[in-house]
């Protein structure tokens, strides 16, 4: 026997039909959570020698092949176009909207009132109300909780006053 748990062999259940006893971490789940099995492997954020060279000799000949591309794509290459509408950078919607503090779920409602105003007014697209409506069910769930906790509270107090004052009635 060995101080490993994991060493040991379980035993097997008397009835070969029923469920047998897990040995192990068991396949593929050879490591526990949060623990590598190259623990000195390649540090977190660091670049493959393949993509720092292509970078490197794409990067002196991007403007070159951007023109090529944009070329054949004027020609009537479709495949070229696609390639070329897939890699174009996408701004950001900037704009200001007023917006009440959130702090409870009527706030909530009236702040998407504001942002369903903007949107028919044309100060907002859809996609970027899909966003911010996102960041609202975010607050909401963290509303939720604040507001769950402080129910679970007030009822553990009322419990406790119920137990001390039947544990103050008995003799």
């Amino acid at each position: 026997m060995t101080d490993n748990p994991s060493d040991e062999t379980p035993e097997l259940a008397d009835n070969p039909l029923q469920k047998q006893p897990a040995r192990g971490r068991g396949p593929g789940r050879p490591f526990q959570p949060g623990q590598s099995g190259n623990p000195a492997g390649r540090p977190p954020g660091s670049k493959n020698r393949f993509t720092a060279a292509f970078h490197e000799v794409i990067g002196e000949q991007f403007e070159n092949l951007l023109r090529v591309a944009l070329e054949q794509a004027l020609a009537g290459d479709l495949r070229a176009v696609k390639l070329l509408l897939s890699h174009m950078p996408q701004e950001r919607e900037q704009m200001e909207l007023e917006l009440p503090p959130i702090a409870s779920m009527k706030d909530i409602v009236a702040a998407n009132e504001a942002v369903f105003a903007a949107i028919g007014k044309g100060q907002l697209s859809p996609e970027a109300a899909k966003v911010i409506s996102e960041l609202f069910t975010l607050q909401m769930r963290a509303i939720e909780g604040f507001d769950f906790e402080r129910r679970v509270a007030a009822l553990e107090a009322k419990y406790a006053e119920a137990e001390a004052f039947k544990s103050g009635r008995k003799p």
